[in-house]
């Protein structure tokens, strides 16, 4: 069945044998290539013809005319876009000024976290600030002396709230006393007042009773003149009521005044017994009257005497209380002094037992190695003993072998011999060289211990000269802190003494801790006292290396 082939420009429907296919001539051919028959004709349409020939041409028409016209498009397409480039009301232009707008809006939004950023940063940077210096108040006051230095504020603030309670106490049994006094005065006054006042009264009663006879008396003479006057007369009289009324006899005048005259005393006696008994119900109200306020004063009296005896039984309980109280805020102080001064002393013994360790360790390290060279160079010797005596016993051995078989073997005992005599050259050779090299060895050992030697040397004087300035340093700081601390308690002491407080407890913590200072250390010695070269019969080495 032949192939059907379609060409390139898909006009033709012409159905032609494989055969009669249009191959170039300057086609490439292979296995699967299909030969080219010269001896068949091949037909080709027109259109696969012109189809060809355009191909053959650099530049078709149809090729210019899209490009012309795609170049055009362009060009009408940038003019397009160059003039709209600038207008608002289209899609572009709102996109653009969204984007503008929406870039705006981004940049502020920058701007404002950056300022944020910027002032968290300050924030954090003010609070890691507060926080170091938190760390080193903390750091200042949890120092032993600082905390001494506290305790001593507080004790001194204790014994001036211990005055000044003792003080107002005083001031308070002062006033109370005051107060008593007063009280008691006042109220002697008052019943002095009252008595005089009582006395007063009756007096006055009295004068009044007696003031009142008199004009009785004095009523009664003018009554009896009176009378006198008329009955002298003859012939007036007066009726029992008094008053002068019809003229009658003078005897009978005489009867009736005498009949007045005695109910007149009749009744001035009766009224002067009824003001006697008035006056003794007076008297007597008034002597029980006395008498309560004499017992109201006993009880009062006694009252306040138990009152104060309570307030002095509670101000003793007040300053029993105040006697414990201080001997515990003085316990309390004592025991927290002890802790201080235990924590301290504790602290000096661990740092004395760590220096004492790496001493010991320094020395361990230091001669950790001595000795072991001679007991190497012993147990050599006495292995190299130990072949000598082997050698030797086999040497007498084989000569009493060689005396036993001189007689049956001698030309082989002395060949043997001479072969012993070589192997013993030989041997002594050997030794030799084994000694020989052995003291290469040994000499290179002493070098490598010499050169070891002197980088302990060296290595331990940079020690000793860095331990030197550590020292120096942590000396320097020390005595900063002490100015420092000199300058705080001072401070703290002019303040509490301007304050009008106890400086005795700061200044006892003062020199307290003026007696606790440690004297500084001696400076350690950079000669070396000991010499392991001179003590392994090395010789003795200098500081430039060179061995005496």
């Amino acid at each position: 069945m032949p192939v059907q082939h379609r060409s390139p420009a898909a006009a033709s429907s012409v159905t032609v044998p494989v055969q009669n296919l249009f191959i170039p001539y300057n086609a490439k051919l292979d296995a699967t290539s299909i030969p080219r028959a010269a001896e068949l004709p091949t037909l080709v349409n027109n259109q696969d013809i012109e189809y060809a020939r355009a191909l053959t041409k650099q530049h078709r028409p149809e090729q210019l005319l899209r490009a012309a016209m795609l170049k055009e498009k362009a060009e009408l397409h940038e003019a397009s876009i160059k003039r709209a480039g600038s207008w608002h009301n289209t899609i572009m232009g709102g996109r653009r000024q969204r984007l503008a707008a929406k870039e705006e809006r981004l940049k502020k939004q920058e701007e404002e976290k950056q300022k944020i950023d910027a002032e968290w940063a300050l924030v954090k940077q003010n609070e890691r600030k507060k926080a170091i210096d938190r760390a080193k108040y903390l750091q200042h006051v949890e120092q032993p002396r600082i905390r001494q230095m506290h305790s001593a504020l507080l004790q001194s603030n204790v014994l001036q709230e211990r005055d000044m309670q003792v003080a107002q106490h005083k001031e308070e049994l002062r006033r109370q006393r005051e107060f008593t006094n007063a009280t008691a005065a006042a109220q002697n006054d008052l019943a002095h007042q009252a008595v005089i006042d009582d006395l007063q009264a009756q007096i006055r009663a009295r004068v009044a009773t007696v003031r009142c006879g008199r004009e009785q008396a004095q009523q009664a003479e003018e009554r009896r003149k009176e009378l006198k006057r008329i009955g002298s007369g003859g012939i007036l009289a007066l009726k029992i009521t008094g008053s002068p009324t019809d003229a009658v006899p003078e005897p009978e005048a005489r009867l009736d005044y005498a009949a007045q005259e005695a109910a007149i005393r009749v009744a001035k006696a009766a009224e002067w017994e009824k003001k006697q008994a008035q006056v003794e119900l007076q008297r007597k109200a008034l002597d029980e009257i006395t008498a309560k306020h004499r017992i109201e004063k006993q009880q009062q009296r006694e009252e306040e005497t138990k009152k104060n005896e309570e307030n002095i039984k509670f101000a003793q309980m007040k300053e029993l209380f105040a006697a414990q109280r201080k001997h515990a805020e003085h316990h309390i102080v004592r025991q927290r002094q002890h802790r201080s001064e235990l924590a301290g002393r504790v602290a000096a013994e661990e740092q004395e037992n760590k220096r004492k360790v790496q001493d010991v360790f320094y020395e361990r390290n230091v001669h950790a190695h001595d000795g072991q060279l001679e007991q190497r160079l012993a147990a050599e010797h006495h292995k190299r003993q130990l072949a000598v005596l082997d050698e030797n016993e086999f040497k007498l051995k084989h000569a009493i072998e060689r005396q036993e078989r001189i007689k049956q073997e001698r030309e082989a005992a002395v060949a043997e011999r001479l072969q012993n005599e070589k192997e013993d050259e030989a041997d002594i050779q050997a030794d030799y060289g084994i000694a020989r090299s052995k003291q290469v060895e040994l000499d290179k050992l002493k070098a490598a211990h010499r050169e070891q030697i002197l980088q302990h040397e060296k290595e331990r004087a940079e020690r000793a000269a860095r331990k030197i300035v550590e020292e120096e340093s942590e000396l320097k700081a020390t005595d900063r802190a002490d100015t420092e601390f000199e300058a705080y308690a001072m401070g703290l002491i002019s303040e509490w003494g301007a304050a009008g407080k106890d400086v005795k407890p700061l200044l006892r913590v003062l020199r307290q801790e003026h007696g606790d200072r440690k004297p500084p250390p001696p400076a350690a010695s950079q000669s070396r006292t000991t010499d392991s070269f001179a003590r392994l019969g090395m010789g003795y080495v200098t500081r430039s290396g060179a061995i005496i």
